[in-house]
């Protein structure tokens, strides 16, 4: 995504399909629940951290599903040095 003002410009993206997260149920929770922290970690050739993501995602499954369709897009963007 590089651009004229901005050479560096970067995305970061993550596919998490929903049949990875397991859903946990409590007695004072109707619907089971999970929550994802999806967490990106950009390192140059000398393996210092240059930019750093992170998202949290809380997510309610319907009750008696036990695994998830679809996934979770995680996206950011970021300007990287040259």
């Amino acid at each position: 995504m590089p651009e004229p003002d901005a050479p560096g410009k970067a995305a970061i993206l993550a596919r998490v399909p929903l049949a990875a997260v397991t859903f946990e149920s409590s007695s004072s929770s109707a619907a089971p629940t999970g929550r994802l922290t999806v967490l990106a970690r950009v390192e140059n050739k000398k393996a210092d951290v240059v930019h750093y993501a992170a998202q949290t995602y809380d997510l309610t499954s319907r009750a008696g599903q036990t695994e998830g369709g679809g996934s979770i897009l995680f996206f950011s963007e970021a300007v990287l040095p040259l």
